[in-house]
Order: structure tokens, then sequence, then C-alpha cells
């Protein structure tokens, strides 16, 4: 070391301005590999800590800054004479004497003056050898430390240099120092080198890249003779392609198929114990239990002085196995849209395979009962309807209600009619399941789009609010269940909403093309009705349906379903409403039309459409006939008198209790005959009505619909007879052999309307239920 008005003894040549500005821009050029530092070296009249250091730069004017800051880093690039600065002086070995103090000293001034030149970069902590790491602070924040000078620190880290007020020599300490860096912190400027550690730190760093590039090459499957780095590129360019990125997924859904399917342990109560505690509340009496999911859930009504309950009943899950089903079902999300997105039939497969692997892997110590409960919830939650599963899988459930906020869910049950449930809701649990609810049913609901019309999954229709604004109890919804097994004619007769002759004459009227409007008031059973005698259309004939949301189901194969469908935007672009699918109807040659519900200009094209010769089939909101008629004739209908001839029968549904049992029954039959030529207003005939004192159906007439088909079919007195007796016969065969489902029942229909003397040879000889049989 020397100080800064002594030579070094190694090298008398001094740095030169010219080499160095050239070496400057070699940096900013960034012609250097290995440290591309674009430097800026202030002047020596802008540095005043160089003012005594003048006469050296200008001597060693072939010395470069570049080469400067190359070899304080400890990299030569070129062949030096010198094996440290030229500043520095080694003095490994030999005591610290007052001269080496001096030097030190001087050394620190030097390092303070190059801080203070503005170096744009930053460098790697760990690429400078051990001896180096130690000394360099770069917040040039030096400690007075009896520490050991071979302590080595570790980690890596990036430095930027700052310019930091230079030290004048006079400040400089001259006591004897050791310059160590603060605990974890980096420098960049090496007094020392020690070229076999930094060897040996390449050596180790170069053995595992090359460990790396073998694993990656053998898991890609890349020859050692192809280029790891083009195929790499190759591989990632492909990913990135929307090509590339379906074809990945694909491999990784075929490797997901092609895993072993995990399925649930077997379960024994007798070794593995009961799913479900229960104990009937204290003051209450059960009058009936029954399984919706064996042996998951059971329903069990009970009662007590005051009124009956719906009391659901599932398993209980201890603090422990709460804790695993929360973790588990965190590590499911991600894991299940994926597989959704696989097979949308298999989900209950799919969800029993992922929850198995993670319990096996997880919490393999788990009993069987435990596992069991914890799938359930898990499937619950996942696949069905959360809390309220059980009232969706209960066939007995026909509405299902939640009116609010911690207000206990009512329901509709058909033996019980409307019953209080055990099931009750937060806000924040109420907000989640109405929003998931409208998810899917494909519909948004928002604070902005607070009501919401939809048809869930399984067909049942939904109305649902969420939060305060519009409903101020809080968010609600109401489930009108739809029934998977659709109601048939032979239903509507065990049920006693209509009788078998009642029956028979739908028959013929729908098979002659007589047009029928079904009303009455809310849940009174006019779509079950419309639905149900729709099965009596003629198998081969063209029907197309509309409706707001889906209930109507047919066993046609020629038929269109249409549905409505509301605007996406707020001027009401795209929106398909129901006068519209009622037009496009009529451009597609229906034989018969059947319409969810009239209330608008709708109802207009409707009649219209009856007039044109177009069978029509549709229900409304009405008590009785004449609501219906004014309905027709005002507004928002205005339906001339002229029109409403068209329209051939009227039936009114009513919802009532017969011995304290809510039922389901058609008040009356009535038939338009045309129009009174003095008064101009409609006459009508009354055919049947129901007696509610003895709950049957009395015929109040003859039938002018039944003489107008015989008149326009050539039959005579005694055909229509046959044909009616015929029809009763067939219906009152499936009624007492139980044939109600709607095949078997559209099956018959169409094997009368081809072969009628075949199907009568059946039903006297005992065989139309095993001919059906072979035919299905």
């Amino acid at each position: 070391m020397v100080s800064k008005n002594e030579k070094s003894p190694d090298n008398s040549k001094k740095p030169d301005n010219g080499m160095q500005k050239r070496g400057e821009e070699e940096v900013m050029a960034g012609k250097s590999s290995l440290l591309q530092v674009p430097v800026k070296r202030a002047s020596d009249e802008d540095n005043p800590n160089l003012a005594d250091t003048d006469s050296l730069q200008k001597e060693n004017n072939k010395r470069n800054t570049k080469n400067i800051i190359l070899e304080v880093s400890g990299i030569q690039r070129t062949p030096q004479k010198r094996k440290y600065p030229y500043w520095v002086k080694h003095s490994a070995g030999r005591e610290n004497t007052e001269k080496e103090n001096t030097d030190l000293t001087d050394m620190k001034i030097k390092i303070e003056t190059l801080k203070t030149k503005p170096v744009l970069e930053t460098v790697q902590f760990n690429s400078f050898p051990p001896e180096t790491q130690k000394i360099i602070d770069p917040e040039t924040t030096y400690l007075e430390k009896n520490s050991d000078p071979e302590k080595k620190l570790s980690g890596s880290s990036q430095v930027a240099l700052e310019p930091k007020s230079p030290v004048s020599p006079e400040t400089a300490p001259e006591k004897k120092v050791e310059l160590i860096p603060e605990t974890k912190k980096k420098g960049i400027f090496p007094p020392e080198i020690r070229p076999q550690a930094q060897k040996t730190k390449i050596k180790k760093k170069s053995r595992f890249l090359g460990k790396m590039k073998d694993l990656t090459r053998d898991i890609a499957g890349i020859k050692e003779s192809e280029k790891l780095s083009d195929k790499l590129k190759e591989f990632f360019d492909e990913v990135k392609t929307p090509e590339g990125a379906k074809k990945k997924f694909a491999e990784v859904v075929q490797s997901l198929k092609d895993e072993e399917l995990r399925v649930l342990p077997p379960y024994d109560p007798v070794t593995c114990g009961p799913l479900l505690e229960y104990e009937i509340p204290s003051g209450f009496t059960e009058i009936e239990r029954y399984w919706v999911e064996e042996p998951y859930a059971f329903i069990s009504i009970i009662e007590n002085l005051e009124m009956k309950y719906y009391y659901v009943v599932e398993p209980t899950l201890s603090t422990y196995e709460k804790a695993v089903l929360e973790r588990v079902r965190d590590n499911l999300e991600d894991m299940l849209t994926q597989d959704d997105m696989i097979s949308g039939q298999d989900k209950d497969v799919i969800l029993i395979n992922r929850g198995m692997r993670l319990l096996d892997q997880y919490y393999s110590t788990l009993e069987v009962s435990s596992i069991h409960k914890i799938m359930y919830f898990l499937r619950r939650n996942f696949i069905g309807y959360e809390r309220i599963n059980a009232l969706i899988r209960d066939p007995n459930i026909e509405d299902i209600s939640c009116s609010g906020i911690e207000i206990p869910i009512y329901l509709y049950h058909m033996k019980h009619n409307n019953i209080v449930t055990n099931i009750l809701f937060g806000e924040k649990e109420v907000d989640s399941l109405v929003v998931k609810l409208c998810q899917r049913s494909g519909k948004h609901i928002s604070i902005g789009e607070p009501i919401v019309d939809a048809t869930l999954p399984d067909g049942s229709r939904i109305q649902a609010t969420l939060g305060k604004e519009v409903t101020t109890r809080g968010s609600s919804f109401t489930i009108r269940k739809f029934n998977g097994d659709p109601i048939t004619p032979i239903d509507l007769i065990r049920y006693g909403t209509c009788s078998i002759e009642m029956m028979a004459y739908y028959w013929i009227a729908i098979e002659n093309n007589i047009s029928v409007l079904f009303a009455g008031g809310t849940a009174s059973g006019k779509t079950s009705l419309m639905n149900a005698i729709s099965l009596l259309i003629p198998r081969l004939s063209k029907v197309v349906s509309i409706e707001d949301t889906r209930e109507i189901m047919l066993h046609h194969e020629n038929w269109i379903a249409g549905a409505t469908r509301k605007s996406f935007t707020v001027g009401g672009t795209g929106e398909v409403s129901m006068y519209e699918l009622l037009k496009a109807a009529l451009r597609q040659r229906p034989e018969y039309i059947l319409v969810g519900e009239v209330r608008g200009k709708e109802a207009l094209t409707l009649f219209q459409a009856m007039s044109t010769g177009h069978t029509t089939y549709s229900t409304m909101h009405a008590s009785d006939v004449q609501t219906v008629i004014n309905r027709l004739e005002n507004e928002p209908i205005n339906v001339p008198h002229v029109m409403m001839q068209a329209l051939g029968v009227i039936c009114i549904q009513m919802q009532t209790y017969v011995n304290e049992t809510r039922v389901r029954r058609t008040k009356t039959i009535v038939e338009i005959t045309g129009l009174d030529a003095r008064s101009g207003s409609l006459r009508i005939n009354e055919l049947y009505r129901w007696e509610p004192v003895h709950d049957n159906f009395k015929r109040a007439g003859d039938s002018y619909v039944l003489n107008g088909i015989m008149k326009a079919r050539g039959w005579n007195p005694d055909k229509l007879f046959i044909e009616f007796k015929n029809r009763e016969q067939i219906l009152a065969y499936l009624t007492a052999k139980q044939i109600r489902d709607y095949v078997s029942v559209s099956l018959i229909v169409h094997m009368y309307a081809t072969n009628p003397q075949l199907v009568m040879e059946a039903v006297g000889n005992d065989t139309l239920q095993d001919m059906v049989m072979h035919h299905s």
C-alpha cells in the first residue's frame, strides 16, 4: 500500500485520462460481459479529495477505469504484472506496523473516493471471495471489531452503490483497526483475493448445473445430441399458443382419467357404529320418519300441541372431524375446478376419488365412520345445495321458502301441507347460498340486479332476491320443485284431481285439435294438468312449447322447447320475449303450441294462432270463467270476442281441503259455444263440476265439443260412444295396474292411435302391461 504521495513500487506508470475515458466508453457501450456497468466519473475539480492525486492519475494514463473496476472486483481479464490493485499493498504474514495502519487508512480514503462516483449497477455479493466480503460494506459503515479475519459471510444480495461523503485523511483514525462490515451486510470492492476459494465455488456450481441439465433432459426426453436451450424454448413457445395449451391440458386430462379411482370404504352400521345421533326433542311426538339419503340423512316429522315441525337429521362432527373437513375442502377447491371441466356427469365419482386421496395422504388413521361423515359433507356442499340439500332430495316437498335472515325455512309438504323446518341462516350464509343457487341456474344476481327468476339444473323454478334493498328482512328465495318423474294422466286420476271420464274427454278433444285454456289460482295445478294431458297429443305431431321458465316435459321427439331470455344490457338489447317466441313458432308450422302462461300482448297472438287453425294450450291466473273472460277482453290483452270463439274449452283448477287435507281439484270444465247474437257476449256450456260434499265430479250437460267432433269425423252417436268408452277402459286399466310412468302412457296412446283393436284386445286379455314392457 502506498500513500497518496508515493509511487507504487511495482508500477511506475500512472493512469492516463485518455485511456480512462476510452475504458469508460467501452463500459458504457456494454462490451464487458462480466460487469456491464455504465460508469460516470466525476471530474477532479468536482471532487476535492482528488486534489492531491492529480499527479498520480496523470502518470498512470495507460490504466483505464474499466480495468480498475475489474481489478478492484478481483477479476483479471488480461495478464497483469501486479496481482493486486496499485493502491493495495500485500501484507499477509507480516505484523501490522504503524505504516500499515497508515496504508489501511489510505486504502479507505481511496475506496471512499471511488464510491463518491456514481456507479449505476447492482453487483452480486456472492461473486466476491470471502476475504472481499468481510471488508467491503456497501453503506461505507466500518466497525472496529476484534473478530476472526477468516470469518465468512453467507448469503447473496444485490447492492446498489450510492455516493457517500468522503473521509479526509486528517479525520482518519490512527489506531490499529480491522475493517469488518456490519453483520449480514455486503460490499463490492475487494482489497484481497483468494482465487482458489472462488474456483472451488464455481466448480461446485458447475457440477450442480450439470446435474440439473441432465435431470431436465431425462424428464423432457431430450437426446444428448439435441441442444437443451433450443428444445426448452420450443416447448415454452408451444405451450404459449392456444393449440399448445389445449394439447397440454388434454394430456393432463388423460393422465387424470388413467388414474385408479378411489372409492369409499364399505360401511357397516354394526361394526362401524351409527352415523346419526338423534333424540326426539322434549315435549314433541314423532309422527313420521323416512330417509332422504340413506344412511346419511333422514327426516323426522314431529309435533307438539301447537304445530308440526320438519326436522332434518344429519351426521354430527367432532372438533377434529370439523378441522379435517375444513382442510380437505380447501385443498379440493382448485382440484375440482379442473375435474369439473373433465366430466360434468361424474362429479360424484371424481369428488370421492380426490377426497379419498387427500384423506389417505394426510389422515390415514381416520375411522370408517369419520371418513363417511366427512365425505358426505364434502359431497353435500360441493355437488349438492349445502344445508337445503335434504329438502331438494325429498320427493314429498313441493315448495321451499326462505323469507330472510334468522327465519326458519318453510315448506309445503304433500302430506303435511305447510310446515316449518329446523333450518335457518345467518346473513352471510343466506347471501352466499342465494348467489350459489343463481349461479347453478346460469344467472347472475347482484345488488344492482337483486331479483332473479331462474330454473335450477333439476328443473325446479327459483325466485331469489339479494340483500335488504328489495326485501328488508334480508336475502330470500323460493324454490318450486320440479318432479323429475313428470305427472301423467294416471297420476291425476289417482290423486282425484279429475275423473276417468273427464280424462277420456280430454283425450278425444286433444286428439281432434281442440284448444284448451287452464286457469286457476297460485299452486292450483294448472301447469301440471296441462303437462299431463299433453302426453295425449299424437306422438308424431310437431309440438312447440314457449315458457318463461322450463316446466313442460314431453316424451315427443318432434318437440321444440322454447324459453324466454332477458336482456344482457341496460337498454334491453338481446331480450327474447314470449311474444317474439310465439311469432317465431307460427313460422315453424306447428300442430300444437303450448304456452306456459299468458299475461300480456302474447295472448292476442295466441288467439290469432287459434283462429288460423293451430291447436294451443296455455295457462292463466284466474279463479273462475268470468274472470278469465274479463282478463282476456281488457288491458293489456284485449282479445276481441270474435277471436275467443276459437277457444274450445276452459278448465278451472283450484286448491282446496277435503277432510282437513289440502288437495287439488278441477273445479269446472266449460265449453265455449259461440257468441250470443243479441248481447254479443260469449255463450258457455258447463260440462263437468266438482261436488265438494261427496268429493266427486258431476256431469252437468251434453258436450257441444264432442258433437262437433262427431260431425267433423263423420261418426254416428254409437261410434262416438264406443270411442269414448274405449278410452275410459284403457285409463281404468292403467290406473288399476298402476302403469303411470310417462313413457308407458305415451306409448299406449300412440299404440291406440295406430291400432286401437290390438290395444283393446290386450286390455280384455289383461296382456297390455306385458305388451308395454315388451315394447319399452
